[in-house]
């Protein structure tokens, strides 16, 4: 469903206060507006308007630098960055108050300590996907925390797929995994400066998403002999063996 928004206030009908809080998993690669196209979508597009408590990203060391570059470092005409901007326009928020999101940017290291600044071998890929499978695992592991909204919009398809994979075996049944397109007519992947939808723009984004409704097996399936996480990883990967990367 695709829906354009008016030249109006974002978030009008609804408060802050009133709105109910998640966390955002996001895998990333070097396209930052995924990350804010998203918030947008739940904030703004849905019929139940949500806005995040933390922001989780799993990306790599180029990932993160283009992140806080094009996000936080570069400042506009009137000195605001992409992301206080986004804040105060769509959030609502001010984006050093203690109610705004907390961001958390999550790097695989090397062997050596070293961020990893791309995902170019087998390793690589094993210690991102080792990586997913850590931090979705903390953040489900609590029955009581915060729904949990994975993005498989950014990054490379490997990046994507191993997040999801590993949320396929964490997820609480009322975690949800969505994906976010933008309008096909709208050519703002060609667009550095775009990454939300503006009011009077005319630019809008949809969502699709899904619940996790395989999740209930999927926890069940950790308590059966021999049946471990890592088997379970290592069997879901086993056909992409001969292939350096997993990717090709």
């Amino acid at each position: 469903m695709l829906v354009a928004l008016e030249p109006a206030v974002y978030l009008s009908a609804h408060t802050t206060d009133d709105m109910e809080r998640y966390n955002l998993l996001i895998a990333l690669g070097i396209s930052p507006a995924v990350l804010t196209e998203t918030i947008w979508t739940l904030a703004v597009e849905h019929p139940q308007p949500a806005i995040p408590a933390e922001i989780h990203v799993v990306t790599t060391l180029t990932g993160e630098r283009t992140l806080r570059n094009r996000l936080f470092d570069t400042p506009d005409e009137e000195g605001l960055s992409v992301w206080a901007r986004f804040c105060r326009e769509v959030l609502q928020l001010d984006p050093e108050a203690p109610e705004a999101p907390r961001f958390h940017i999550h790097v695989p290291l090397r062997g050596n300590g070293l961020k990893l600044d791309d995902i170019r071998t087998w390793d690589d890929d094993r210690r991102y996907a080792e990586l997913c499978y850590r931090v979705v695992a903390q953040l489900c592991a609590d029955p009581d925390a915060p729904r949990v909204v994975a993005s498989i919009a950014g990054g490379r398809k490997t990046m994507s797929a191993h997040l999801l994979t590993a949320f396929s075996l964490y997820a609480r049944p009322r975690d949800e995994s969505i994906h976010v397109l933008v309008h096909p007519e709208r050519p703002v992947l060609e667009d550095p400066t775009f990454f939300y939808p503006r009011p009077g723009s005319g630019w809008t984004c949809a969502s699709s998403g899904w619940t996790c409704t395989w999740c209930a097996f999927a926890t069940s399936s950790r308590n059966w002999p021999g049946c471990t996480v890592e088997a379970s990883f290592r069997a879901r990967c086993r056909s992409w063996s001969r292939c350096p990367g997993w990717g090709c």
